[in-house]
């Protein structure tokens, strides 16, 4: 909800009409991770450092899912609509090196698929 005196007394800014487009990358870390600053601030970094991302609006970190024993963070930054692959891969590269630095480590999800076996009918 937006109350209608943030949308009427103030300014509004369109970024897609500025050309920009907000891409988003999630990478998931062990649920056990208690503290998520580190890896957030890295994200952030990662953001900032990234060749083709705009820097205003600044990239933002949230933590987007939790299950199964891990943690989802998403990246989600702003760049050149003509640039989307280079900047998206750009963004990507970066995060990987910021959470190595950071001491970070992704986790590989598995799927694990059980079959039960029934009797047939008797």
């Amino acid at each position: 909800m937006i109350p209608n005196a943030a949308v009427t007394n103030g300014p509004i800014v369109n970024y897609s009409d500025r050309g920009l487009l907000r891409g988003a990358v999630t990478l998931t870390v062990e649920g056990r991770l208690r503290d998520l600053e580190p890896a957030m601030e890295a994200l952030v970094r990662a953001g900032k450092r990234a060749s083709g991302v705009a820097r205003d609006p600044a990239p933002t970190v949230f933590l987007t899912d939790m299950e199964d024993g891990s943690l989802d963070l998403t990246l989600t930054a702003w760049y050149s609509a003509v640039e989307e692959d280079g900047s998206m891969h750009n963004l990507r590269v970066a995060a990987l090196d910021e959470l190595d630095a950071a001491g970070v480590e992704l986790m590989n999800r598995t799927q694990l698929v059980l079959h039960q076996r029934s009797k047939g009918p008797s």
